[in-house]
C-alpha cells in the first residue's frame, strides 16, 4: 500500500538508454529507445504535414518532444529500478536460504553491466551523430 515513487533520477535523464542497459533493466531500455527516437521523430513529421509553411515548427515540436522524453526517463527509471529489486527479493525469499546466501544471491541478481552500457553509450551517439547529417 505505500507508494514506490522514488523521486527523478538525473543520470537517467542524461544519460537514457545507457543507464537501462548499465542497470540491467533491458526491457526498458528497449522501450525507452522507441519513446526516446520514435516518439519525437512522429511528432516532427506531424508538425510537417499539419504545419508545413513552418519550418521552423519542426525544430521546436522535436525538442520538445526530446526534452519530455528526458523528464519521463528521470521519473521512469527509479519506479523500474525499484520494481525489479522488489521482484528480485521476493523470488529469492521464495528459494528459503539462509541469511548469508540469502544476501549472496539477492547482490548476484542486481548490479550493474558496464560492458552493455559502453556499447548503449557507442551506439546511441551514432545515432545521434547520423540524425545530425
Amino acid at each position: 500500500g505505500e507508494t514506490r515513487i522514488a523521486g527523478f533520477n538525473y543520470w537517467a535523464a542524461i544519460l537514457g538508454t545507457s543507464w537501462f542497459f548499465y542497470r540491467k533493466l533491458y526491457v526498458h531500455a528497449l522501450a525507452y529507445l522507441f519513446i526516446q527516437f520514435g516518439l519525437p521523430f512522429l511528432a516532427s513529421l506531424a508538425a510537417i504535414f499539419l504545419f508545413p509553411e513552418a519550418v521552423s515548427v519542426h525544430g521546436y515540436v522535436l525538442g520538445f518532444g526530446l526534452l519530455c522524453g528526458l523528464i519521463v526517463v528521470g521519473f521512469w527509471a527509479n519506479l523500474a529500478l525499484c520494481h525489479r529489486a522488489v521482484r528480485v527479493i521476493r523470488r529469492v525469499d521464495d528459494l528459503n536460504f539462509d541469511n548469508e546466501l540469502h544476501l549472496e544471491t539477492i547482490a548476484g541478481a542486481g548490479g550493474v553491466n558496464f560492458p552493455a552500457f559502453f556499447i548503449a553509450l557507442l551506439v546511441e551517439g551514432l545515432f545521434w551523430r547520423l540524425m545530425a547529417l
